[in-house]
């Protein structure tokens, strides 16, 4: 068995696979500053493997997951797939695992990466690496930009004494940047180390100072940031309490978060910092929020509820005869999340929805999604003496966002940008998805169309909406079949 495993994980390791998965094809690409990398504008998801593999679970007998998906995008014609491969021997109290991520994306946005991820954990730390090489491509209204990434990191974590642990890693990326329309190219290379140390003062209490350096160059410019960050976290009960100080040589910026979860309901506060994002020639600058909410499960309800509002006081950096000057550009944002869930016997009930709105939009981030409503069913039933167990889930969703005729794309900062007077459209989609179950096999059916009654057969499989993460070609009709394979020693 051991030796089959190996020949299948070496087979996948010379096919290709994509970085979108099919429930995520009616979605933007947004450079979220929440989400983007350390210092720089790219998305972190670019740059990094998928959580599946890059935090494996461990329990106590091994496994070994497959899962392989295969879309056909009627729109153009094109085959795209995923494979994900991970394995976790038997090696209990050490354990480790190799996890591979192959991506042969061929829609709107073409996409190919390789992830690859080496996981190992001892009674006294951890130790983890990954390699993840990229070829991500943006095309919208006014050009077309190719991005070639390739990122690696090494991190660890190590139990110094009963109440003592030190961490530390070190990350680097070679990003290469091509414009189609006006040919152009731009090198960017970066890299980042951390050493962290962590004191338990008590079960409540913990200590920790953080050091921290990021060197980046491109071809005109080259910077260099140096951080420490001293700070102090004690969690009790339902209150949750971390204040922290970040130390530059130029400035330092207070961190504070504060937590209220009673029960089902939860509260959030906090004022941190953003690291300086080098392609801008950008400083840190402080940001606040607040987030509130409901989290409640039970028998046959399930209510979730997340509102969030945060104030950024950011800035650029411009120059006049002088010399160089800072802008100060503010900005407020507001994402809000809500879903209901209602348990029968066989069949789910569900009800979600998702609002954002920036009050003032910044130079560095746009959303062009405002709203997505969905509304549908899960519904579960057992064949052959329960040996076959179907699920399948049936939605629709209604998708509000900016008129993308409108909407343009800078790849020099990597951000959308559309006129403030933006017109705002809405588009249907109908998603369906059936998955059988064979003991440790599953097999699945995923198919996606848009639905718009004024328009004809050759509109739904070869224009849709555009509600996909490429704003020029919009996301047409949609199959896709998935078989995942799960076992366990």
């Amino acid at each position: 068995m051991k030796r089959i495993m190996t020949i299948t994980l070496l087979a996948l390791s010379f096919l290709g696979a994509y970085e979108l998965g099919t429930d995520s094809w009616n979605k933007y690409t947004v450079f979220n500053p929440a989400e983007r990398v350390l210092g720089m504008t790219y998305p972190l998801s670019w740059i990094t493997p998928d959580p599946l593999i890059l935090h494996p679970i461990y329990e106590d007998s091994s496994k070994t997951f497959g899962s392989w998906d295969q879309i056909i995008d009627f729109g153009g014609t094109d085959l795209s797939s995923l494979i994900v491969a991970q394995y976790i021997p038997y090696s209990f109290p050490q354990r480790w695992s190799v996890g591979m991520n192959f991506v042969m994306y061929n829609g709107p946005n073409p996409t190919k990466r390789t992830d690859i991820v080496f996981d190992y954990q001892f009674k006294k730390g951890t130790f983890n690496a990954f390699h993840t090489d990229n070829t991500q491509t943006l095309k919208l209204n006014n050009a077309t930009s190719y991005h070639y990434i390739n990122s690696n990191a090494l991190n660890f974590n190590y139990q110094l004494a009963k109440k003592l642990k030190l961490s530390g890693g070190l990350d680097f990326q070679i990003i290469e940047q091509e414009e189609a329309i006006i040919d152009t190219q731009r090198h960017y290379d970066a890299n980042h180390e951390f050493l962290q140390l962590g004191y338990m003062i008590s079960q409540p209490f913990q200590l920790y100072a953080k050091f921290e350096h990021q060197y980046f160059q491109n071809d005109d410019i080259q910077n260099t940031m140096i951080v420490f960050r001293p700070g102090l976290k004690y969690t009790k009960g339902i209150f949750m309490m971390h204040l922290a100080m970040r130390i530059s040589p130029n400035k330092f910026f207070p961190i504070a978060q504060l937590k209220l979860h009673p029960g089902p309901f939860f509260l959030e506060t906090y004022a941190k910092v953003r690291n300086p994002i080098f392609i801008l020639r950008q400083p840190g600058y402080p940001y606040y929020g607040i987030k509130s909410g409901v989290d409640y499960q039970g028998e046959r309800h399930k209510l979730k509820v997340e509102v969030e509002f945060t104030y950024d006081n950011t800035g650029i950096q411009a120059s006049n005869n002088q010399g160089p000057i800072y802008i100060p550009e503010n900005f407020y944002m507001l994402n809000t999340h809500a879903e209901y869930h209602l348990y029968l016997q066989k069949v789910e009930l569900y009800l979600s929805g998702n609002y954002h709105d920036n009050f003032n939009s910044v130079h560095y981030f746009y959303h062009p999604e405002v709203a997505a409503f969905s509304s549908g069913f899960i519904f579960h039933a057992g064949l052959a003496e329960g040996k076959l167990l179907l699920d399948g889930d049936i939605n629709a969703k209604y998708i509000i966002h900016d008129d993308p005729d409108s909407v343009n794309f800078d790849p020099i900062t990597m951000r959308y940008y559309a006129p403030s007077e933006v017109d705002r459209v809405g588009d249907w989609k109908i998603n369906l998805k059936l998955i059988a179950h064979i003991s440790t096999f599953s097999i699945s059916l995923n198919l996606s169309t848009p639905i718009k009654a004024s328009k004809n057969m050759d509109w739904h499989l070869y224009e849709g909406i555009y509600g996909s993460s490429d704003l020029k070609v919009g996301n047409t009709f949609y199959a896709g079949l998935n078989i995942q394979w799960l076992w366990w020693k």
